[in-house]
């Protein structure tokens, strides 16, 4: 129990130490100007995320609460799908894959 808070509170904060501390002081201390950041898929990137949160209580709660090596497997393999629907997504936005006409 410990751990599994252990793993998603630390990388929680990490996330928000680890990347919001420097871009403030980043801008703060350059004077840049604000960066324009898309969220055009940001619905299907939580929506994403959710699912990889049900997979991953799923796959435990079936289990009983143990992790299995296999596990591990099926999470890196949604993680690596989550991850390309992210860049396929981020590319379409940006225009760099044109969507076909019709």
């Amino acid at each position: 129990n410990m751990a599994v808070s252990n793993a998603l509170g630390s990388n929680i904060f990490d996330i928000q130490l680890g990347l919001g501390v420097p871009w403030f002081l980043s801008t703060l201390l350059t004077r840049q100007k604000p960066l324009p950041i898309s969220t055009h898929g940001l619905p299907i990137y939580v929506l994403m995320l959710f699912g990889e949160l049900v997979l991953f209580l799923s796959l435990v709660k079936f289990s009983k609460w143990t992790l299995h090596v296999w596990h591990g497997w099926v999470l890196l393999s949604s993680y690596l799908v989550y991850v390309g629907a992210s860049i396929v997504i981020d590319y379409l936005d940006r225009g760099v894959i044109p969507l076909p006409e019709g």
